[in-house]
C-alpha cells in the first residue's frame, strides 16, 4: 500500500526546507482587495493612523535629511541593511518613513526583528501592525523572493548576505547619523540617512550563500560601505542637534 503523503504547512518550515525553492511561490495565497491584514499582521489602516505621529517625528523631532534614497528599488525584493541606532530602534520608522516621503515609487518595508518585541504589552501588537517580522529565514525567503517585498534589518557578520544569496536580492546599505545620540533619552538629534549604491548579488546562486568565507568576503564590504558613510556624516556634522 503507497504510504499517505501529509500535508505541509508553512509554518512548520526549516531554512533548509524545499519549499525555500520554487514551490514556494505557489503557497503564498493571493492578495485579498479591502482585506484589513495581511499575511504578515500588517495593517495599513494603523499605519495611516499612526503616520501623524511618525510625520512628527520624522520631520520636526529628528528632522530627517535623506541622500540616495532613489537607490531603493521600485520594484522587486531588496533587503535593506541599516548601521543600527543603540538602544532603541528609531532607525527603522524613519527609514520606512523616508521611503514613503522621499521616494519616487513609495512601497511598503518590512522590519525583520527579534521576538523580544512579543514581550512589551501593546508594543509589540503595534510593531507587528506596522510591518514587523520575526527574523526566521522562511519569513525572510518568503517576503524578499516569494513576494518581492523591501525589508530591513540590522548590519550583522553575515546573515544578512546569507539572507540576500538565498533571495537572489539585493543589498541595500544604509548609514543612519545621529540615532545613537537620540535613543537612550529620546534626545532630538538630528538624523541624517544616506542609501548607497545597492550591491548586486545577481551573480551568485543560492548554494554560494553556503560558501562562508564568501559570505564573511561581501558582509565585511557591506560594513565597510556603511563605515564609510558613517565616517563621513560625522566628519560634516557641525552639531549633534543642529546636523
Amino acid at each position: 500500500m503507497a504510504e499517505r503523503r501529509r500535508p505541509t504547512s508553512r509554518r512548520g518550515l526549516s531554512e533548509n526546507s524545499p519549499l525555500l525553492g520554487g514551490d514556494l511561490p505557489e503557497l503564498v495565497p493571493a492578495a485579498e482587495p479591502g482585506r484589513a491584514l495581511d499575511d504578515w499582521g500588517r495593517s495599513q489602516r494603523v499605519f495611516d493612523l499612526v503616520d501623524p505621529l511618525l510625520d512628527f517625528y520624522y520631520r520636526y523631532w529628528f528632522r530627517v535629511e535623506t541622500e540616495g534614497v532613489e537607490h531603493v528599488p521600485s520594484e522587486g525584493g531588496a533587503l535593506l541593511v541599516s548601521s543600527g541606532s543603540g538602544v532603541l530602534p528609531l532607525d527603522a520608522p524613519m527609514i520606512m518613513q523616508a521611503i514613503r516621503h522621499e521616494h519616487p515609487r513609495p512601497r511598503p518595508v518590512y522590519m525583520l526583528g527579534e521576538h523580544w518585541f512579543k514581550s512589551y504589552p501593546g508594543v509589540g501588537m503595534l510593531a507587528k501592525k506596522l510591518g514587523l517580522v520575526a527574523a526566521h529565514p522562511a519569513n525572510a525567503q518568503r517576503l524578499l523572493r516569494a513576494e518581492g517585498q523591501l525589508a530591513l534589518r540590522r548590519v550583522g557578520r553575515g546573515g544578512s548576505v546569507h539572507t540576500a544569496m538565498r533571495a537572489g536580492v539585493p543589498i541595500v546599505p544604509v548609514a543612519v547619523g545621529g540615532a545613537q545620540e537620540a535613543a537612550p533619552l529620546f534626545l532630538p538629534a538630528k538624523f541624517r540617512l544616506h542609501f548607497v549604491q545597492p550591491i548586486d548579488l545577481s551573480a551568485y546562486s543560492p548554494e554560494d550563500a553556503e560558501d562562508t568565507e564568501l559570505v564573511e568576503r561581501i558582509a565585511e564590504d557591506v560594513r565597510d560601505r556603511i563605515q564609510a558613510e558613517l565616517d563621513a556624516l560625522v566628519l560634516a556634522r557641525k552639531s549633534v542637534w543642529f546636523g
